[in-house]
Parts: C-alpha cells; sequence; structure tokens
C-alpha cells in the first residue's frame, strides 16, 4: 500500500462516534456481552432468554442513537429508553 492509504487506514482506525467514547455506552457493551455469555450458559427460556438478549441490545443502541439527537429532548427520550431497558435486564435477573 501506498503511504497515503496507510495514512488514510490510520485516521479511519483511530476515529470514534462521539458515542464511544462515553463510558456509559462502553459500559452498556459490557453489558450486553456479558448477558451473552449468561444466556450461552443456562437452559433457555425462549421467551425470557430472547426478551433480556433484545433489552441488552437495546442499551447501548439507545446511548448512541440518543447521543446523535440535537434537542436535549430527543437525547432525553432515547435515554429514558435505554435505562427502561437496563431496568428490564434487571427484572429479569433478579
Amino acid at each position: 500500500m501506498s503511504k497515503i492509504t496507510n495514512k488514510i487506514n490510520n485516521l479511519i482506525s483511530s476515529y470514534m462516534f462521539d458515542h464511544e467514547k462515553l463510558r456509559v455506552y462502553q459500559l452498556a457493551l459490557d453489558f450486553s456481552e456479558w448477558i451473552g455469555f449468561l444466556l450461552e450458559k443456562i437452559t433457555p427460556k425462549i421467551s425470557v432468554c430472547n426478551h433480556l438478549d433484545e433489552a441488552s441490545s437495546s442499551i447501548p443502541l439507545n446511548i448512541a442513537e440518543g447521543n446523535g439527537k440535537f434537542t436535549a429532548k430527543d437525547r432525553c427520550r432515547y435515554f429514558d429508553t435505554a435505562r427502561g431497558s437496563a431496568l428490564e435486564c434487571a427484572r429479569r435477573n433478579s
């Protein structure tokens, strides 16, 4: 590859979207991954496992979506949805 191509690839690989810099987003990804490992190890009750998987995946997705919104009202709506998904996971695990 040329030097220019290498520089472009380095810039692309080092770029982070704003939501990727958020600690809460990183923790949400870790939680979602942990739920995935947990679901692999337990005897599946289809509806519970599917709901837990969807709810845990929804947390980082809504954080990312909300962080890209321009108005506080729009951001809050997505962050509230992410919080609701986290609470769903907590209720399913307790």
